[in-house]
């Protein structure tokens, strides 16, 4: 990616004037790329930066931590 973005980073930085064909595809080609991720929901990436673990489910017991009471059974309904 870093080769990349150096490679972009020094394009963009040119004269506009002095811009041949292909830079201008590697301009429209990085900036597809980037709005694909937008897209996508990702976030662009910090160098350096470890990749976060994803999170776990986890179920808490509110029974069992006293923080809710048992369910009280229900009468079954008489009907005559």
């Amino acid at each position: 990616m870093s080769d990349e973005s150096n490679t972009i980073d020094y394009i963009m930085s040119k004269d506009p004037l002095d811009l041949t064909e292909s830079d201008l595809t590697a301009i429209i080609a990085y900036q597809r790329k980037d709005r694909a991720r937008a897209d996508r929901g990702d976030k662009p990436e910090k160098p350096g930066a470890k990749a976060k673990a994803a999170p776990t489910k986890t179920s808490i017991d509110l029974q069992a931590l006293g923080l809710v009471s048992a369910p009280k059974p229900r009468k079954a309904d008489r009907r005559d």
